[in-house]
Protein backbone atom coordinates (compact mmCIF):
# COMPACT_ATOMS: atom_id res chain seq x y z
CA UNK A 1 0.00 0.00 0.00
CA UNK A 2 1.47 3.71 -0.95
CA UNK A 3 1.59 6.15 1.18
CA UNK A 4 -0.77 8.09 -0.76
CA UNK A 5 -3.49 5.15 -0.39
CA UNK A 6 -2.98 5.56 3.79
CA UNK A 7 -3.39 9.22 4.17
CA UNK A 8 -6.28 8.76 1.76
CA UNK A 9 -8.08 5.88 3.66
CA UNK A 10 -7.11 8.17 7.10
CA UNK A 11 -8.92 11.13 5.85
CA UNK A 12 -11.74 9.17 4.81
CA UNK A 13 -12.06 7.75 8.11
CA UNK A 14 -12.02 11.32 9.72
CA UNK A 15 -14.33 12.54 7.50
CA UNK A 16 -16.67 10.05 8.80
CA UNK A 17 -16.38 9.65 12.05
CA UNK A 18 -16.90 13.79 12.02
CA UNK A 19 -19.80 13.51 10.10
CA UNK A 20 -18.61 16.10 7.60
CA UNK A 21 -18.34 15.99 3.33
CA UNK A 22 -15.01 16.31 0.87
CA UNK A 23 -16.77 19.81 0.37
CA UNK A 24 -17.09 21.03 3.85
CA UNK A 25 -13.37 20.16 4.41
CA UNK A 26 -12.05 21.34 1.39
CA UNK A 27 -13.77 24.48 2.22
CA UNK A 28 -12.71 24.55 6.02
CA UNK A 29 -8.98 24.22 4.84
CA UNK A 30 -9.23 26.89 1.30
CA UNK A 31 -9.06 24.99 -1.13
CA UNK A 32 -11.45 23.30 -3.62
CA UNK A 33 -13.56 20.23 -3.19
CA UNK A 34 -12.64 19.19 -6.84
CA UNK A 35 -8.73 19.43 -5.93
CA UNK A 36 -8.98 17.68 -2.55
CA UNK A 37 -11.03 15.03 -4.11
CA UNK A 38 -8.72 14.32 -7.24
CA UNK A 39 -5.94 14.56 -4.53
CA UNK A 40 -7.39 11.57 -2.67
CA UNK A 41 -7.89 9.84 -5.71
CA UNK A 42 -4.19 10.29 -7.12
CA UNK A 43 -1.34 7.86 -6.74
CA UNK A 44 0.77 11.11 -5.33
CA UNK A 45 -1.32 12.40 -2.72
CA UNK A 46 -2.32 15.24 -1.34
CA UNK A 47 0.40 17.91 -0.86
CA UNK A 48 2.48 18.70 1.90
CA UNK A 49 0.98 21.57 3.01
CA UNK A 50 -2.66 20.67 2.41
CA UNK A 51 -1.79 17.41 4.75
CA UNK A 52 -0.97 19.81 7.42
CA UNK A 53 -4.19 21.92 7.31
CA UNK A 54 -6.46 18.84 7.52
CA UNK A 55 -3.84 17.54 10.42
CA UNK A 56 -4.51 21.12 11.74
CA UNK A 57 -8.34 21.38 11.17
CA UNK A 58 -9.04 17.42 12.69
CA UNK A 59 -6.92 18.01 15.61
CA UNK A 60 -4.54 15.58 14.95
CA UNK A 61 -0.53 15.15 13.69
CA UNK A 62 0.99 14.86 9.95
CA UNK A 63 2.09 11.39 11.69
CA UNK A 64 -1.41 9.87 12.48
CA UNK A 65 -2.87 10.69 8.77
CA UNK A 66 0.67 8.58 7.80
CA UNK A 67 0.05 6.12 10.02
CA UNK A 68 -1.26 2.36 8.73
CA UNK A 69 -3.26 1.55 12.00
CA UNK A 70 -4.90 4.94 12.41
CA UNK A 71 -7.71 3.99 14.11
CA UNK A 72 -10.26 6.62 14.58
CA UNK A 73 -12.17 5.06 17.07
CA UNK A 74 -9.92 5.55 19.33
CA UNK A 75 -8.89 9.03 18.89
CA UNK A 76 -12.38 9.61 19.03
CA UNK A 77 -13.01 8.83 22.63
CA UNK A 78 -10.13 10.41 23.52
CA UNK A 79 -11.38 13.51 21.53
CA UNK A 80 -14.81 13.34 24.11
CA UNK A 81 -12.71 12.40 27.08
CA UNK A 82 -10.51 15.81 25.83
CA UNK A 83 -13.76 17.93 25.29
CA UNK A 84 -15.07 16.67 28.37
CA UNK A 85 -12.18 17.53 30.48
CA UNK A 86 -11.28 21.27 28.93
CA UNK A 87 -15.15 22.19 29.53
CA UNK A 88 -14.99 20.73 32.95
CA UNK A 89 -11.63 23.02 32.86
CA UNK A 90 -13.03 26.18 31.56
CA UNK A 91 -15.56 26.10 34.24
CA UNK A 92 -13.42 26.63 37.39
CA UNK A 93 -11.72 29.44 39.17
CA UNK A 94 -8.40 31.09 38.72
CA UNK A 95 -7.55 28.82 41.85
CA UNK A 96 -9.14 25.69 40.52
CA UNK A 97 -6.98 25.88 37.20
CA UNK A 98 -3.54 26.73 39.31
CA UNK A 99 -4.48 23.35 41.62
CA UNK A 100 -5.09 21.28 38.12
CA UNK A 101 -2.44 22.83 36.45
CA UNK A 102 0.19 21.97 39.70
CA UNK A 103 -0.76 18.57 40.03
CA UNK A 104 -0.96 17.75 36.11
CA UNK A 105 2.92 19.36 36.19
CA UNK A 106 3.49 17.33 39.37
CA UNK A 107 2.21 13.74 38.04
CA UNK A 108 4.36 14.60 34.89
CA UNK A 109 7.15 14.84 36.39
CA UNK A 110 7.03 12.00 38.24
CA UNK A 111 5.62 10.11 34.90
CA UNK A 112 8.68 11.43 33.65
CA UNK A 113 10.90 10.64 36.04
CA UNK A 114 12.16 14.44 36.36
CA UNK A 115 12.56 16.34 39.24
CA UNK A 116 10.47 19.50 39.56
CA UNK A 117 8.70 19.62 42.42
CA UNK A 118 9.51 22.41 44.81
CA UNK A 119 9.57 21.40 48.42
CA UNK A 120 8.40 23.51 51.25
CA UNK A 121 11.67 25.58 52.93
CA UNK A 122 13.61 22.92 54.79
CA UNK A 123 15.13 23.91 58.04
CA UNK A 124 18.61 25.64 56.58
CA UNK A 125 15.94 27.81 54.73
CA UNK A 126 16.64 26.76 51.41
CA UNK A 127 13.92 25.04 49.29
CA UNK A 128 14.67 21.37 48.23
CA UNK A 129 13.33 20.52 44.53
CA UNK A 130 12.43 16.75 43.65
CA UNK A 131 9.11 14.94 44.34
CA UNK A 132 7.48 15.56 47.21
CA UNK A 133 7.17 13.26 50.64
CA UNK A 134 4.62 11.12 51.83
CA UNK A 135 3.92 13.58 54.78
CA UNK A 136 3.96 16.77 52.17
CA UNK A 137 1.55 14.51 50.45
CA UNK A 138 -0.44 13.81 53.06
CA UNK A 139 -1.03 17.56 53.78
CA UNK A 140 -1.40 18.18 50.09
CA UNK A 141 -4.28 15.56 50.24
CA UNK A 142 -5.55 17.61 53.99
CA UNK A 143 -5.22 20.77 52.23
CA UNK A 144 -7.61 19.88 49.17
CA UNK A 145 -10.02 18.30 51.32
CA UNK A 146 -9.88 21.48 53.90
CA UNK A 147 -10.37 23.67 50.20
CA UNK A 148 -13.52 21.18 48.88
CA UNK A 149 -14.60 21.80 52.59
CA UNK A 150 -14.70 25.43 52.14
CA UNK A 151 -16.18 25.26 48.60
CA UNK A 152 -18.50 23.16 49.73
CA UNK A 153 -19.31 25.78 52.79
CA UNK A 154 -19.93 28.92 50.37
CA UNK A 155 -22.19 26.74 47.67
CA UNK A 156 -19.67 25.03 45.20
Amino acid sequence: MYYADIVSQNIKKLLKAHHISIRQLAEAISISASTLTDSLKSKNGISLDTMMNIANHFGVSADMLCDKDFDVEHYSVFLEDYTAYERSYKMLDDHGRSVVDAVFRLELARCTGQRCAIRPAARNGRAAVGYPTPAELRRGDMELARLAAQGSDEGL
